[in-house]
């Protein structure tokens, strides 16, 4: 008969399982990219209902929300080093502090690790909203009475004289960020403006003001210039990393570092790009990507990297990461305006001043919706497989190549299209052979079915060189891809 200990042993076991298994449900899958589960923090839980449109279009896409109050004493995004969350909106602005575990660190760091954060402000900001939003490049009027007024572009309304509610139509050209249909309606927007950090090439304007907008208290006369006035104003921005990271002989990809480093060390590193799901297996894969569980002697020496948000931390402010590793895969939303994004507006008809068109429905449902898509993934994501290169009427992958050689080289690039990978199809892919400088660029060549390629000769140069695909585009995922150099791997040139 089983004794106490045996029996305490055993309940610990079966609670610790019990424990982790939201853990592993929640795992960030590079086959699917949009199976996700959002933390909500609220201000006050009315805006459950306040604001359900907006919360039934992220429900009816698949989403999983988990709503707290903001100073909920159960908050907690981690357990056990794991997060609990793969996306977090905070519609909190007035909240002075978290409850819980979290605070601004520790929302920079779910961010760091490659989660999804939409952030909505007002004017009752408190500094807790404003610190997270200066963090990401976004900096807030710091006249915590001022609001975004507009005297020739605020929307025509019979109860709001101080045109403080605004009719925007200045919209990021990207059909990749805002969806293909055209915004006809303006987005009815009352609340208050932010100027991006100019050091900081990640963030970006979605929606701005107009050249006649300002930042001012509306119940107070001008005594002075405004600090934020016309276009520099931005209602809604984004942040989108253009940042890459390169592997090198001490990354976990090189055999013998990787075996130095321990299986551990390379097992985190795996969990971090979506190879291995946090439970140290591997995750299931199609068979074009070829990217199996392995061991450290068999694994490739291709490293695919797939950043799109650098820092929310101070190196971010200046387009450099400076937080965390290489496992960035975030995206960033930050609106002056909780109001935007409620029923209320969203119902609302909409006449900017100036103008003859009267639409029956703001802008607003059409605009945050098909942004809030591309938040998290359901737009302009993209992976990289099977990488490839050989001489030419070979199959096999040579450790050397020689002067003059003619070889080939190969990717498949693909897009989630919201519940599936397709084909990317594009013109402007380019690998580079590349020694300190590259020697030869070339524009890959597709044949529609996502395979890019092409082949050239080997330059009349010794040295040691790279293959490098750096592909940077608005609202896409960055990819870096890079062949991995190490002592005993190397791309020699001889006669």
């Amino acid at each position: 008969m089983a004794g106490p200990n045996s029996l305490t042993i055993s309940f610990f076991q079966l609670f610790l399982k019990i424990s982790l298994l939201p853990l592993l449900a929640v795992s960030f899958s590079t086959d699917h990219p949009t199976d996700r589960r959002i933390l909500v923090l609220l201000d006050d839980l009315s805006l459950k209902s306040s604001h359900s449109l907006f919360f039934s279009s992220l429900q009816s896409g698949g989403f999983d929300l988990d709503f707290k109050l903001a100073d909920d004493p159960t908050i907690a995004v981690k357990r056990y080093g794991q997060y609990l969350y793969d996306g977090l909106i905070l519609f909190s602005p007035s909240t002075e502090r978290f409850g819980g575990s979290l605070d601004v660190e520790g929302v920079l760091d779910f961010v760091d690790s490659g989660h999804d954060l939409i952030l909505a402000a007002d004017s009752n900001a408190a500094d807790l909203v404003r610190n997270i939003a200066a963090e990401c490049g976004v900096d807030f009027d710091e006249d915590p009475s001022a609001v975004v007024i507009d005297h020739t572009g605020y929307a025509i309304s019979e109860t709001e004289g101080d045109h403080t509610l605004i009719a925007a139509d200045d919209f990021i050209q990207s059909d990749i960020i805002l969806g293909s249909k055209k915004i006809e309606a303006p987005v009815l927007f009352r609340g208050i403006g932010h100027s991006l950090n100019p050091e900081n090439s990640l963030v970006l304007k979605v929606l701005s003001a107009s050249s006649s907008s300002y930042s001012s208290n509306p119940t107070t006369k001008l005594s002075s210039p405004p600090s934020l006035t016309g276009n520099v104003i931005s209602l809604v921005s984004v942040v989108q990393s253009k940042t890459t990271i390169k592997a090198s002989t001490t990354q976990v990809f090189d055999g013998e570092a990787s075996a130095a480093a321990g299986t551990a060390g390379w097992a985190a590193a795996c969990c971090s790009l979506g190879y291995l799901d946090r439970a140290n297996r591997h995750f299931p894969v199609e068979p074009s990507d070829r990217l199996v569980w392995a061991s450290f002697k068999t694994m490739p020496k291709w490293s695919v990297w797939l950043p799109t948000v650098g820092s929310c931390g101070q190196a971010a402010r200046k387009g450099t990461r400076g937080r965390g590793r290489a496992r960035n895969n975030a995206r960033i939303m930050i609106s002056g305006s909780l109001d935007m994004f409620s029923n209320r507006l969203f119902r609302s008809g909409v006449q900017k001043s100036g103008s003859l068109n009267k639409y029956g429905k703001s802008g607003n449902e059409q605009f945050v919706t098909e942004l809030s898509k591309w938040i998290f993934h359901e737009r302009g994501h993209l992976k990289a497989v099977n990488v490839k290169h050989n001489k030419v009427g070979e199959a096999e992958e040579p450790s050397i190549y020689r002067i003059n050689d003619d070889l080939e080289f190969s990717v498949e690039i693909y897009e989630w299209s919201g519940s599936s990978w397709v084909p990317y199809v594009a013109n402007d892919v380019q690998v580079q052979f590349y020694m300190m400088s590259p020697y030869v660029l070339k524009t890959l060549s597709t044949n529609q079915k996502g395979l890019y390629h092409t082949s050239f000769k080997v330059p009349d140069v010794y040295g040691v060189f790279q293959f490098k695909v750096e592909y940077q585009r608005l609202g896409y995922t960055s990819l870096s891809l890079s062949k991995q150099v190490s002592h005993h791997v190397l791309l020699v040139f001889q006669n």
